[in-house]
């Protein structure tokens, strides 16, 4: 399995992941002239968003940033992803970054592929974007030939959100320079080092990422 950097803390965590993306946006506009990020939701990365907010060595006008993944919710709800990144990342420091929310990506016409950098999360039942085990939508989400967005349902809906998605496919998140995976916890470590071995363990999506020898992955842990 890929190498994971351990921190003690879930501030540190948060700093690490921050300064890692915070570095490669800087490097590809100082060799491209442009950036972009995929942007993970949930509750992990607030907190790298944060930082990144403050983050003025980056020059934000040339950073396009888009999400791994939606919820297909009404406004009201109150639980997009979107919504989520403009409160945490795309204010201060970085409000001059252009926003594309993923429902507007038909293609990935408006990136300069490959992504440059895509951070990602994992639940503990090993889901990432929004890839779930036996959820409406997963192998078509995952096959070699997907379209750049696919429609999901997990099953069961979280009463928290329970709502359709809306993901980037795996093919789509492949298409990067660095992809970071970013969790907590011990259980969801215990579901990673799962994954990453040769065990039975069922179709755990995230093996999808970790058994790739090919995918530039880092991935970035604390309890």
């Amino acid at each position: 399995m890929t190498d994971l950097s351990a921190y003690e803390t879930k501030d540190a965590l948060a700093a690490a992941v921050a300064e890692a993306i915070s570095e490669k946006l800087r490097a590809a506009i100082e060799a491209r002239g442009m950036a972009s990020f995929v942007a993970s939701g949930g509750g992990t990365p607030k907190p790298a968003f944060e930082l990144l907010s403050q983050d003025d060595r980056i020059d934000w006008d040339k950073v396009t940033v888009t999400l791994s993944d939606e919820r297909m919710a009404p406004p009201e709800a109150g639980v997009s992803n979107a919504d989520m990144l403009r409160e945490h990342l795309l204010k201060d420091a970085a409000v001059s970054a252009r926003f594309l929310p993923l429902d507007t990506l038909s293609s990935l016409e408006k990136f300069d592929l490959p992504f440059d950098v895509v951070l990602l999360g994992m639940g503990g039942d090993g889901h990432f974007a929004s890839i779930f085990p036996d959820g409406d939508g997963m192998d078509a989400a995952c096959a070699p030939g997907a379209t750049i967005l696919a429609e999901t349902i997990p099953h069961p809906l979280p009463p928290e959100a329970p709502y359709p998605r809306l993901t980037l496919s795996l093919p789509a998140i492949r298409q990067c320079r660095d992809l970071f995976l970013m969790i907590s916890g011990e259980g969801k470590r215990d579901i990673l080092e799962l994954a990453g071995s040769d065990a039975p363990e069922g179709d755990l999506p995230i093996r999808r990422l970790l058994h790739d020898p090919d995918l530039p992955l880092s991935i970035f842990w604390a309890p």
